[in-house]
């Protein structure tokens, strides 16, 4: 579009749709130029005179006519360019249509208007200021209640407080002002908070094509608010320019009564706009929207995008899935076929092909294959998802204006989002080179269909062809002949006698009926101590459920996690339990709680186990497919809770005859498992080894053996026998040719086998119903205990442990716990003691990539300066304490005890720091104990949210003021400014080995006698400045407002509330500090804290630790006893009689007593209190 020029006043030139903008900008130059009053007031011609009046007239008209288009200008006569009253008004008549379709169009866009888009609120209200302006041009009136509201609906969600606010005080024009500087004021302490300068924006613009932009495309600034139409083709004239609907010479030959019909001009169209027309034939059977021209135009290019991307749209019209992609179909499922399928326009197309497609979807994320999609070339590449065959699939459609999703019952199958008017599949097509990509050289495509077929069979658990045959993906793959060879493995696991056939109706729904029977004991104890499992089968889908148990007086509870889980998961009751009459069945606790929860106990007749044939036959079914796994792979007999388990999760993904050749899996929770990351069981892995973990000559792999899959099919569970230790990998090689142990494996006795237990797994969180298919969890196992290492290490592996590997301690009864369930609790656990030392355990690595973590903390916070060594120099020559530091190497657990990450850190020896010099104060105060207790209650009784944040490194958050110099350990060095390790310096850089790095400090750290204080103080002012909540008066560390409660105790935090107000604060926390959601609250302060919401309690215990505490002090085999301190007891001093014991361990021992009695033991305080009086001079 071209622009006029009037004494440097530029503006663009009346063209076919920017009127409204051309209106306001010509007035504002014949108003700057005293030549308005031609237009609005002709009466002034009475005061000047005829010449003067003309002159300005003229001059009227020529700016005028200075601003029209060459092609507009020739449409008025000369005699309307005489007076430019009657050309103003001409224009305005003529572009009355114009006009109506901008107001319309700035209506909507003053309702998409968004702060988020303009980046700053000035420059969001100009915009709707702007808009409104517009559409007063327009002729059209903005009351102010439109006006505001227009202004808080286009603010941020995150916004919704201050918009409620806002919405209840401002109630009039005069209050227009009062409203913006509100907002002006909220963005500016948002950008206090978030550290933003003033000129920063506070949001970054997004949306640079759509409507808000358009200005982008022909540089004004944002004063032209048309979309730039250089690039439109006319579909009557073929000109660009312009659209259809705008064609001057169209509109003169329908004047003429000559114009061509909407059929005459399709033939001009290109093969876009034909291929547009296809999809809306397939799309809308209804007559188009034709109220909203402009509209139809957008929805058309972005149907074009839609094709372009291979995309899914939703069609409610068609009777089948269509897509017009050959390249789409799933390899060996396309059938070529000829159908006459009927358009919406009455017109018939043949399709020319049936197949599978299968679909990665993204919300929630997993798989999907669509049956007999027809291949329908005129289609172009639009691809179609027919309601009619979604709603025989059992899956409904919940539709609004933003989008649309599928759900298969309660379960989220699929999300839409709806552009204009289309839902469109978030997900793509998985092309058939794609799924090869995935798959490993020994994949679908095998050429020998022998060994594909035996491989399959073994991946599934040693199904049989029947089964591979029922799997879609595999059908076309392996033929029927291939599948029936024979294969020792399994004559020697499933030869069985013929069972007798058992009748009975079937469940209609899921947990109407449950079956279940104990398995067990087996001669052989598993690696984590299990000599039973437990199987659950919900009658209906047929999905089974294993528990792993020591005792059968286990079997109560372990039904009581079932029942919890698979009631909150399905949203049904248990209704009927079928079990025989074995006594962990038939005890009263059992039998009440039946009938407490109204589930009737259906029991089988004494010495018939065929009435209990349903979990009889899982558990046999269960028990082959292990044995057949663990003979192909010569596994030793302990691991067979882990063959179970895989075998369990493979039952469950496989189709079964009873389920018309569906999986339970699809009964049970809905969509179609997939398959292509099943591996043989025990077969030979190799798991890449990240560079950050290896050095420069060691190996990049792992040999380990497959044990069995993740709740995600991207990853695997190896074990290697040699480090003793469990990986979780996606990058993994597969050697599914060799088994991990060799034949001569199989003929080891159990009794003399020391080939390393295979780790115990534990069992995966529940699902939730939001997480996707693909993701094929195992179904929930109860975890077995943490395998106890045999006494009888070979001597070969010893050394390859490391030289701080210690065999645990012995078992200590029945009652007792392993050393790795305190540490569950205490979370923590010792490491080497030196740098120098950790790099010769085979961790090395690990602690390397732990140093480095801790030395990026520190240079992130800015916690020290390099000195030059002039300062260094005159520090000591004025005597300035320098303070040793040491490297403290720990392990972090996880819930299961294990060993989750390696940490290090760097601590001041602060008791070299002198009073009054190097620190004043060191008072730090924290919240009681009893004021724990107190809120722990509280929250429980009142079923609040509980929630844990962990700050990381919390003292580096504050500041010191005394100047203080560190001397850094001996494994530090500097290089390129910076603080390293020696040993990741080049050998050519290095400097002197003897001479250890000097600091000043900046921050606190660890070990300093001030760092509680200073990050008290810190932290203090974050709560009551930043979050706006109030500091208890009578509690140290509780702090509340806004209707939360936060304990906090050091770098511990505990957030109560509501779970709206719990995530808010949570947010608000990490944008202050470095913090970790550890979620709800388990273990505070070493106690572990176990909640029952629906009784709304809450427990306390230190079981662990006061374990652990024995048995450091060599007291595990205690008798137990039912007072703390036995009637009559006597304790005395240190005399000649009795002489005296080791001070340092007893007062030990007193402090360890009286911390539990403090914390959960109030039993054990007189106790605690008596041995202490004797902590000065104990005897034996």
């Amino acid at each position: 579009m071209t622009r006029t020029d009037s004494d440097y006043v530029t503006i663009d030139k009346l063209g076919v749709a920017n009127y409204a903008t051309w209106a306001v900008e010509m007035q504002d130059i014949l108003r700057a130029k005293g030549l308005w009053n031609c237009i609005s007031n002709t009466k002034l011609k009475a005061t000047e005179s005829d010449d003067d009046w003309k002159e300005k007239q003229q001059k009227a008209v020529g700016i005028i006519a200075q601003g029209l288009e060459r092609e507009i200008r020739r449409e008025y006569t000369d005699e309307q360019y005489e007076n430019p009253k009657v050309l103003w008004d001409k224009i305005k008549a003529d572009r009355q249509e114009v006009v109506k379709r901008d107001s319309n169009y700035l209506r909507k866009e003053l309702y998409d208007v968004k702060l988020e888009e303009l980046g700053s609120v000035h420059q969001y209200v100009d915009r709707i200021n702007s808009l409104i302006r517009d559409l007063v041009t327009c002729g059209f009136t903005v009351s102010d209640e439109e006006k505001y509201f227009f202004v808080l609906n286009g603010l941020p969600s995150e916004w919704n407080t201050l918009k409620m606010v806002l919405q209840k005080t401002i109630t009039n024009q005069k209050e227009w002002r009062t409203l913006v500087t509100q907002l002006e004021q909220y963005e500016a302490d948002l950008k206090r908070e978030k550290g933003l300068s003033d000129d920063t924006l506070l949001f970054t613009k997004s949306r640079s094509n759509n409507r808000n932009n358009r200005s982008s495309n022909n540089g004004n600034n944002g004063n032209n608010r048309r979309t730039n139409t250089s690039n439109i083709e006319c579909f009557h004239c073929g000109k660009k320019g312009h659209k259809k609907f705008e064609c001057r010479k169209l509109k003169r030959e329908q004047e003429k009564g000559t114009g061509s019909n909407d059929s005459g001009s399709s033939n001009t169209r290109g093969s876009a706009a034909m291929a547009l027309d296809t999809l809306w034939s397939l799309i809308d059977n209804d007559t188009a929207d034709t109220e909203d021209t402009a509209h139809t135009a957008d929805t058309a290019d972005m149907a074009r995008k839609v094709s372009e991307q291979n995309q899914w749209v939703l069609d409610s019209g068609s009777t089948n899935h269509i897509t017009g992609r050959r390249d789409n179909f799933i390899s060996g499922t396309f059938k070529p076929i000829k159908r006459s399928l009927e358009m919406a326009d009455r017109t018939t197309v043949e399709a020319l092909g049936i197949g599978n497609v299968r679909l990665r979807l993204y919300n929630p994320e997993h798989e999907l294959t669509l049956q007999n999609v027809l291949y329908l070339p005129q289609s172009g590449n639009n691809n179609l998802l027919s309601m009619h065959l979604l709603a025989e699939k059992g899956i409904t459609a919940k539709m609004d204006n933003k989008n649309a999703q599928l759900y298969r019952g309660k379960t989220l199958q699929a999300t839409l989002r709806k552009i204009n008017r289309l839902y469109v599949l978030e997900g793509h097509t998985i092309k058939p080179e794609e799924t090869a990509m995935a798959a490993t050289t020994n994949d679908i495509d095998d050429n020998k269909d022998n060994n594909n077929a035996r491989k399959w069979h073994q991946r599934l658990g040693h199904a049989p062809a029947r089964v591979i045959q029922a799997i879609p993906e595999l059908a076309g793959t392996v033929s029927t002949t291939t599948t029936k060879t024979i294969c020792e493995s399994c004559i020697m696991g499933k030869f069985i006698r013929k069972p007798f056939q058992l009748l009975q109706r079937r469940a209609t729904r899921p947990l109407e009926l449950v079956h279940t029977d104990l398995c067990g004991p087996m001669e052989t104890t598993s690696t984590g101590g299990a000599r039973y499992f437990m199987t659950f089968i919900d009658d209906y889908s047929r999905y089974k459920m294993v528990y792993f148990l020591k005792k059968k007086s286990e079997a109560f509870d372990k039904f009581k996690e079932m029942k919890a889980y698979t009631e909150n998961l399905c949203g049904h009751k248990i209704l009927r339990i079928k079990s025989d009459n074995g006594t962990e069945y038939t005890s009263n606790a059992f039998a009440h709680y039946l009938t407490t929860e109204g589930i009737q106990a259906e029991r089988t007749t004494p010495y018939t186990p065929q009435q209990n044939g349903v979990a009889e036959r899982a558990n046999r079914t269960l028990i082959t497919i292990a044995k057949c796994m663990m003979h192909q792979a010569h596994a030793p007999r302990s691991m067979w809770a882990e063959a179970v388990r895989t075998a369990t999760y493979l039952h469950n993904i496989t189709p079964s005859a009873v389920l018309d050749d569906k999986s339970p899996w699809e009964l049970w929770r809905g969509g179609v498992p997939i398959y292509s990351h099943l591996r043989i069981w025990g077969c030979v892995t190799y798991a890449q080894l990240p560079k950050e973990k290896r050095k420069k000559w060691d190996d990049k792999a792992s040999k380990c053996m497959f044990i069995g899959y993740t709740l995600t099919t991207k990853q695997y569970r190896l074990y290697n026998p040699i480090s003793r230790t469990l990986i979780i990998s996606r990058d993994v090689e597969f050697d599914e040719n060799r088994m991990y142990y060799g034949p001569e494996r199989a003929n080891i006795e159990l009794g003399n086998d020391n080939t390393p237990p295979a780790p115990s797994l534990p069992a995966p969180a529940p699902v939730s119903e939001s997480e996707s298919d693909d993701k094929t969890p195992e179904p929930p196992m109860a975890p077995e205990a943490t395998p106890e290492e045999p006494e009888d290490i070979p001597e070969n592996l010893k050394s390859n442990l490391g030289p701080y590997w210690k065999p645990p301690a012995g078992k200590r009864g029945s009652k007792g716990s392993s050393n790795k369930d305190a540490d569950r609790v205490l979370m923590v656990r010792e490491g080497p003691p030196t740098y120098e030392e950790a790099m010769e355990t085979m961790n090395a690595s690990e602690w390397q990539e732990s140093v480095d973590s801790e030395l990026d903390s520190h240079h992130s916070h800015g916690t020290w300066i390099i000195p030059s060594k002039e300062e260094v120099d005159k520090a000591n020559n004025e005597n300035a304490t320098i303070i040793t530091a040491r490297l403290v190497l720990q392990e972090k657990l996880d819930e299961n005890g294990q060993t989750a990450r390696r940490k290090a850190r760097l601590v001041a020896q602060g008791f070299k720091q002198r009073p009054g010099i190097d620190y004043l104060e060191t008072y730090s105060p924290l919240i009681s104990v009893d004021a724990i207790r107190m809120l722990l209650s509280y929250g429980a009784a009142n079923d609040l949210e509980i929630d844990h944040l962990d700050v990381v490194t919390a003292y580096l958050e504050s500041s010191i003021k005394e100047v203080i110099y560190l001397m850094l350990p001996a494994c530090f060095t500097v290089y390129k400014g910076r603080i390293v390790r020696k040993d990741s310096v080049p050998a050519s850089n290095a400097r002197d080995p003897n001479i250890r790095e000097i600091v000043r400090l900046c921050k606190s750290i660890y070990g300093l006698k001030q760092s509680a204080r200073n990050w008290y103080r810190t932290s203090d002012a974050a709560f009551v400045q930043k979050l706006r909540l109030k500091r208890c008066k009578y509690e140290a560390g509780i702090y509340y407002g806004r209707g939360v409660i936060l304990m906090v105790w050091v770098d511990d935090i505990c957030i109560m509330g509501n779970r709206i107000e719990v995530d808010k604060i949570k947010e608000e926390l990490g944008q202050i500090f470095s913090t970790k959601d550890l979620g709800a609250v388990h273990h505070l302060l070493g106690m572990a804290i176990t909640r029952d919401r629906k009784t709304r309690t809450i427990t306390l215990g230190q079981q662990a630790y006061i374990e652990k505490t024995l048995e450091t002090f060599g007291m595990e085999n205690a008798n137990a006893v039912t007072t703390p301190l036995a009637p009559g007891t006597n304790m005395t001093k240190s005399n000649a009689e009795k002489p005296k014991v080791n001070q340092t361990e007893y007062q030990a021992m007193v402090g360890s007593t009286q911390y539990a009695a403090i914390m959960t033991k109030p039993e054990a305080a007189y106790a605690a209190g008596v041995i202490g009086r004797y902590a000065s001079n104990p005897s034996d």
